[in-house]
């Protein structure tokens, strides 16, 4: 009797011990989704233009290393593009360095403004000196990159403006 009390007593350890496990490892499961989609940010972003309004879902970009990597060794845009913010506004140049992806560089200023668009396209094996800059023509606070073509079927012009909870 004694013996299958003590069998009873280790199976039940051995349960409670598997419980355990699998809570830690659903803990640690959920934090590291949650730190990676920390890391992913996004924001809804609507072009106002003169016919309307165009709604984009921008992958954040606002600190020094996400801004420098940008859209560089991307495939295929998972969001629709890339918002790039900086603590002020200031002369902003791009280049198309290791990004696979025709884009439209859209500058804005600090309200949200189209300063100018450029369309820039992959440049593979092109050294660096050699990459072609696409600048803003005044000061930027924002820059938006999308896939090419867009601004114009979507009416993105210099005309319009872009809102979002980071600008307004």
């Amino acid at each position: 009797m004694k013996l299958l009390y003590s069998v009873q007593k280790q199976k039940a350890a051995v349960s409670a011990l598997i419980i355990l496990f699998l809570m830690l490892f659903l803990f640690l499961a959920t934090h590291y989704t949650t730190m990676n989609n920390q890391n992913q940010e996004t924001v809804a972003a609507n072009f106002l233009t003169d016919y309307g309004g165009t709604e984009f879902n921008l992958k954040i970009a606002n600190s020094t290393e996400s801004r420098e990597k940008g859209l560089q060794n991307t495939e295929e845009l998972e969001k629709d593009g890339m918002i790039f913010i900086y603590p002020e506004e200031d002369q902003r140049v791009f280049w198309m360095k290791n990004t696979t992806i025709s884009l439209d560089i859209i500058f804005l200023d600090e309200k949200g403004n189209v300063l100018n668009i450029e369309q820039a396209d992959p440049e593979p094996e092109t050294s660096k000196e050699d990459l072609e800059l696409y600048e803003s023509k005044e000061p930027a606070k924002y820059v938006v990159e999308i896939k090419q073509g867009k601004s114009e079927l979507y009416n993105i012009t210099t005309d319009s403006r872009l809102e979002t909870e980071s600008i307004n």
